[in-house]
């Protein structure tokens, strides 16, 4: 379900704007929250975890403006798409401090508003996400700050970048539809990020992050190499069926099956071009 924050500190303008934006919705279903004051959402995102998907922001407020509130969003919840309201123009220039998708004049809301609204919608459309429920209420979180999936007696745990978040959904739930196609199950309770796998040393995914993700079996590590070959295909990596060759970060690679079942770190241990474990060579030393 779509989630929607109005932040305003004029009680006409907040009712204005909701009504807008319910008009502009019609049967779309989603949940729409509303503050009467930057401190009260900050609090909310900050303390309670929540996190929009799109944010409607004015900019003059009291106890603290709606630029400054966009940037801890977008840093407290990148996926959100921020709209800012204003009464003036002049504040145009300094909304570029913080990333947001449009700016509405007040005077122009009603014709205004849902256009942004629809470039919104647009720009979460074409970005994979996981979609959490926590509570009443459910969560987007964008696929590239994820980095797996663990499962713990009736619980799923969500380790992202910027923190682990929990849910009672099942793995089916929070893997349906095309997202599924991007984790890898590794073991009975973990499913990993392909886009974040960097290696696979000693029975371990690597990650992005540093993370090591376990195994649960040799059996399990030659399974899951073809997965992480699409994976890496996906990616723009090419390579025939014996011998790949990976390009991370400017940097290309040659691993082979049997060396990611032995270990291999495509991103920093051919970087000498030494030989490395499993036999894998640095390209250029090829």
């Amino acid at each position: 379900m779509l989630q929607l924050a109005v932040c305003d500190d004029e009680a006409v303008c907040l009712r204005q704007t909701v009504d807008i934006l319910r008009a502009a919705l019609g049967d779309t279903p989603h949940q729409l929250k509303t503050f009467e004051n930057a401190p009260a959402m900050l609090a909310m995102l900050a303390e309670d975890g929540y996190r929009p998907d799109i944010a409607v922001l004015d900019i003059c407020m009291g106890d603290m403006d709606g630029i400054t509130l966009a940037k801890q969003i977008n840093r407290l919840a990148p996926a959100c798409r921020v709209i800012f309201l204003s009464s003036y123009a002049g504040y145009l220039m300094d909304a570029y401090e913080a990333e947001h998708i449009y700016y509405v004049l007040k005077s122009d809301e009603a014709a205004r508003l849902p256009v942004a609204l629809r470039k919104a919608l647009g720009a979460l459309s074409t970005e994979k996400t996981l979609t959490l429920r926590r509570g009443g209420s459910y969560q987007r979180v964008g696929l590239d700050t994820v980095l797996y999936l663990e499962r713990s007696l009736h619980k799923m745990f969500v380790h992202t970048t910027d923190g682990d978040l929990e849910t009672t959904q099942s793995p089916q739930a929070l893997l349906a539809g095309d997202v599924a196609a991007e984790f890898i199950r590794c073991h009975q309770s973990f499913w990993v990020n392909s886009r974040v796998i960097v290696g696979m040393e000693h029975e371990t995914f690597c990650l992005s992050d540093g993370t090591r993700v376990p195994l649960v079996s040799q059996g399990c590590a030659r399974g899951v190499f073809p997965a992480v070959g699409r994976a890496h295909r996906a990616a723009g990596c090419t390579g025939g069926r014996s011998r790949w060759r990976i390009t991370v970060s400017g940097r290309t690679f040659c691993s082979t099956p049997a060396s990611w079942r032995r270990g291999v770190c495509f991103c920093g241990a051919c970087s000498t071009g030494r030989d490395f474990r499993g036999g894998a060579r640095c390209c250029s030393r090829s």
